[in-house]
């Protein structure tokens, strides 16, 4: 009971993860941002759902199917704070698949593809990923998908000068003695009409998939 398996490093971070399983009764899903306090790694060893982590469950029990739920929770050192939970109809011995997007503070739950919950939450800056279980029957897990996030906030010019990388000087006007400048929060960005070309390159020269152009 309260059996954790986990696997990945504690920089995950910013991921979609999915996986399938098969329930005929107690609780069981997939866990996130799973993180090991040093002082009390030791300790911990042989309960590893007393560490801090995320878990996106389904519960089956009593005879109602539509009675059943999933949820999406928090746990540290033992003790368990739902962030959202809802009654929804599950089968036993049927397979079904919760999945989760995490960028930022936000986590959106899935099942079977559908959207959920939407929750914003205070994340640490990353975890393992795995399953949780709490259940004497049988259960089984296959499908297992981890994809790496990457996002870059544009929302703003304020954004966009952050994310800058390189650019010629055109998208941003400078604050001076006649003019205000660009404001941080403004949402649209002008480049000013110069005979020269204007660029502007965002991302970070490391991140190679997340660098472009315009």
């Amino acid at each position: 009971k309260d059996a954790v398996i986990v696997t990945g490093y504690e920089f995950f971070g910013n991921y979609h993860l999915t996986g399938s399983m098969q329930l005929d009764k107690g609780e069981a899903g997939i866990v996130f941002f799973y993180r090991s306090e040093e002082s009390a790694a030791e300790e911990n060893a042989e309960k590893p759902a007393n560490e801090d982590f995320y878990a996106l469950t389904l519960l089956l029990t009593g005879t109602q199917p539509d009675q059943r739920e999933i949820r999406l929770w928090h746990s540290r050192q033992g003790q368990r704070t739902y962030l959202a939970r809802a009654q929804t109809p599950l089968y036993q011995r049927q397979w079904y698949q919760p999945g989760l997007k995490v960028v930022d503070d936000q986590i959106i739950a899935y099942l079977d593809g559908y959207e959920v919950f939407r929750v914003k939450n205070s994340l640490p800056p990353g975890g393992k990923i795995g399953f949780y279980a709490n259940t004497d029957n049988e259960i089984r897990f296959d499908d297992v998908a981890l994809r790496s996030i990457n996002h870059i906030d544009l929302a703003t010019v304020g954004d966009i000068r952050f994310q800058a990388w390189k650019h010629s000087g055109g998208f941003y006007q400078r604050p001076g003695i006649l003019f205000p400048g660009t404001p941080d929060d403004q949402t649209l960005l002008l480049a000013q009409a110069k005979r020269q070309p204007e660029y502007l390159i965002l991302g970070r020269p490391h991140n190679h998939t997340g660098v472009f152009s315009f």
